[in-house]
């Protein structure tokens, strides 16, 4: 019950939005664009990072026993 009506409080939320008229920086886009590539590094260099135990794993998972 009250996780429909968090739900339904949240859809009312992005129904009624009002126009901000506000300003985007040019260089807003570049800072987006910089953080999603940080992250995308980010998340390469842990897989890296912990390779050996993410393999270790799954090969255990799937070995046939």
């Amino acid at each position: 019950m009250i996780c429909a009506l968090f739900f339904a409080l949240l859809l009312l939320f992005f129904i009624w939005v009002t126009p901000a008229f506000a300003y985007v920086d040019p260089g807003a886009g570049n800072f987006i664009f910089q953080l999603i590539i940080s992250f995308l590094l980010g998340g390469l260099y842990l897989i890296k990072l912990f390779w050996a135990k993410i393999k270790y794993f799954f090969l255990h998972f799937f070995s046939k026993k």
